[in-house]
């Protein structure tokens, strides 16, 4: 006896089946429609068994797939680094040739002569004359081939000495000439696109040829260490002339516009007074702070207070732009390190306080950039996250190069400019072939 539900499960059951077939048939006319290989006959390829041997560890950098980190500065674009070192890496994983992009920059002026860093200019009344600087990007590959000048440029100091005119070259594209018009001192740098770490500077020295004669008082002067003095200068000539201060080591002793050195570390400089076709020299010698015997001893005590002292007195001001300071006589420290609260800044010809790092003459200095301590010049040990490196700022804030004695161990850091000047060496062995520790000390 069948009963019902016996008989309906019998249909739903032969239904199923019904459709079962006929999906597997609109299967079948598919795969021979597409080529594809259907799963009856899955057994009958012929599939051999993998015989994988991985290695128990892989580094890409092992096999130079991975290209060297390139400093981002402060462009907040750590993405587009990012992505592109990925794209580096992919395009070195498949085989094909990458160079890597420059090493560094040359700086060329085409007419003028640039000794000791510094093009000197001689300007008569009413004249203007064209600096006709130009940059190249170079590197250790024969293939290297930059395509374009991928190069951007940098005018800071007295704006107004210089001008910017825009033109066009035979093929049309547009360019700026830079011209001196007035007497003073910028310093044109030029940066590669591609690594805004590597950049070449010149300093443009403009004065009047106007005959003059240029006294400088005192002649001979000795500091000691943190000590700030100010020269006088007088210029003898038919018309007025502006007097202009440089200094042949500005990481022994630094001078303002005004004539104020600032003595920053055992040493000795020659602070040159221009004006016109004149000039004259003070040499400086400094001293440590400490000194030795009782004179120094004496020194030192005068010392310690005089960098107790600030030099100027005012109040700070926040501006979009950043911080500046109002001295008590209504004017803004301008082109020059003052001390505030104990502690050292400088002050940028827009009048804001400087921060990052920061080029003067031949001297690397680090201003914080932290929001506690915003342009405080650092001393001491220094690690830069962009870099990924250690650094070390002596007490007068000059960024170390070469071996330097620390606390009785000696550490070697990065003599060369090539975007990772002052690094220090850890972990590997310097270019005159001694070993440095994990730690960066000398292993003797």
């Amino acid at each position: 006896m069948i009963l019902e539900d016996d008989r309906e499960e019998t249909r739903l059951a032969e239904k199923e089946e019904a459709e079962m077939k006929a999906s597997l048939n609109m299967l079948r006319i598919r795969t021979e429609d597409e080529g594809i290989v259907s799963f009856e006959n899955a057994d009958e390829i012929d599939t051999a068994s993998l015989n994988l041997n991985f290695p128990e560890k892989y580094n890409s950098r092992d096999y130079n797939l991975i290209t060297k980190a390139k400093h981002q500065g402060n462009s907040y674009l750590c993405w587009a680094f990012a992505a592109a070192g990925a794209l580096e890496a992919s395009y070195l994983r498949y085989g094909n040739q990458l160079i890597n992009y420059p090493r560094g920059v040359n700086l060329i002026s085409q007419e003028d002569v640039i000794t000791g860093g510094t093009i000197s200019l001689k300007l008569k009344k009413g004249q203007k004359i064209p600096l006709n600087l130009s940059a190249a990007l170079y590197s250790d590959s024969d293939y290297f081939n930059p395509g374009s000048p991928q190069i951007y440029w940098e005018i800071t100091g007295d704006i107004g000495s210089v001008e910017e005119e825009r033109k066009l070259s035979e093929s049309g594209e547009e360019f700026t000439v830079l011209a001196a018009k007035a007497p003073g001192e910028v310093t044109v740098t030029a940066v590669s696109m591609a690594d805004v770490g590597l950049k070449a500077s010149c300093r443009i020295e403009i004065t009047e040829s106007v005959p003059a004669k240029v006294q400088i008082r005192p002649e001979s002067l000795t500091m000691n260490v943190g000590e700030m003095q100010r020269l006088e200068a007088t210029v003898e000539a038919e018309e007025e002339l502006t007097i202009m201060y440089s200094s042949d080591r500005p990481d022994i002793v630094s001078v303002d516009k005004s004539g104020r050195v600032l003595a920053l570390k055992p040493g000795k400089a020659d602070v040159t007074a221009k004006a016109g076709d004149g000039q004259a020299v003070c040499r400086i010698t400094v001293r440590g702070r400490t000194g030795s015997g009782d004179d120094d001893r004496e020194s030192g005590k005068v010392t310690n207070q005089m960098m107790r002292e600030d030099t100027v007195h005012g109040s700070w001001e926040q501006r979009d732009s950043g911080w500046r300071f109002m001295k008590n006589d209504g004017t803004y420290a301008r082109s020059s390190w003052e001390k505030i609260g104990g502690v050292w800044y400088y002050f940028k010809e827009d009048t804001f306080v400087e921060s990052g790092w920061f080029n003067q003459g031949e001297v690397w200095y680090y201003l914080s950039q932290d929001t506690g301590t915003y342009g405080k010049m650092e001393t001491g040990w220094l690690y830069d996250p962009s870099y990924q490196k250690w650094f070390y700022l002596d007490e007068g804030g000059a960024m170390a190069s070469g071996w330097r004695q620390i606390d009785g161990k000696w550490y070697y850091f990065h003599t060369v400019s090539d975007g990772e000047k002052g690094k220090m060496y850890a972990g590997e062995r310097t270019p005159d072939g001694y070993m440095t520790g994990e730690d960066g000390s000398w292993i003797q």
